[in-house]
């Protein structure tokens, strides 16, 4: 099993979509005609027909300030509708596979730092947009984080989705200040080990049952006596963020 995949961010999004959009409180608004595909539609020709097209930093920076508004509308769009679904809930998420591999996950002591970790989304709302955001849920377990500036995460598939919104058309500062601006064209990838987890949950797949998966990748399980010693000893295994990568890429049907 190679450490690289050529999943796409756009292809995830929406396989993930694809998965759970029926849960949604609306499901008409990512249907055709939804307000979900008319915004797509326009950021798809807002970065290809015009940002990638202009070469005036003054008019390019109007075209970026415009896109990263309607990247920040999408994600307020996404969350109001999946914010309560029973898909959008990591515990859920785990019960439904019969695991505890995210909150395994949260409670590593001490995690590797090469793990990653997630608590807010780092971008700058403004006042009217907070307002527009979802009442946040009670939290479903205490997960800490390197950034600690935005709005609170409120699921690691909240955190999987809204950052793969930000990858596919990019967006300005999404962390820590830095800009994050990659081609729809770029591999999936990223440090923090529960969104990995949180997608193989959601297209049902527990990395710990998965028995083709843990062969392949040679985990012995067998001296480990806990689920988070387990859990260690796969995150453990030399690239395994590429081979989790090309599981996913596994799990999705028909990708293009």
């Amino acid at each position: 099993m190679c450490d690289k995949s050529d999943l796409t961010y756009k292809q995830l999004l929406e396989a993930i979509l694809a998965k759970i959009f029926g849960e949604a409180k609306n499901p008409e608004l990512f249907t055709r005609y939804g307000e979900w595909n008319d915004l797509t539609s326009d950021l798809n020709e807002l970065v290809d027909e015009e940002l990638n097209k202009e070469n005036d930093a003054d008019k390019r920076q109007v075209i970026v300030l415009k896109r990263d508004f309607m990247v920040r509308e999408l994600i307020i769009l996404m969350r109001n509708q999946f914010v309560h679904s029973y898909l959008f809930d990591d515990l859920w998420l785990q019960a439904s596979q019969g695991c505890t591999i995210l909150r395994d996950y949260a409670h590593l002591n001490p995690r590797p730092s090469k793990f990653g970790g997630h608590q807010c989304d780092g971008i700058k709302w403004t006042e009217i947009e907070r307002s527009m955001m979802p009442d946040r849920p009670k939290r479903r377990f205490d997960f800490r984080g390197r950034v600690t500036e935005g709005w609170e995460y409120c699921s690691c598939l909240d955190h999987v989705i809204s950052n793969l919104m930000c990858k596919v058309w990019g967006f300005s500062s999404f962390t820590d200040g830095k800009t994050v601006n990659p081609s729809p064209s770029d591999s999936f990838t990223c440090n923090d080990a529960s969104m990995y987890l949180a997608v193989l949950l959601c297209f049902g797949d527990n990395i710990l049952d998965d028995q083709k998966f843990l062969r392949e990748i040679g985990a012995n399980l067998d001296e480990a006596d806990t689920p988070q010693e387990k859990l260690l000893k796969v995150l453990s295994v030399p690239g395994i963020r590429g081979k989790l990568r090309k599981r996913i890429q596994e799990l999705i049907p028909n990708r293009g």
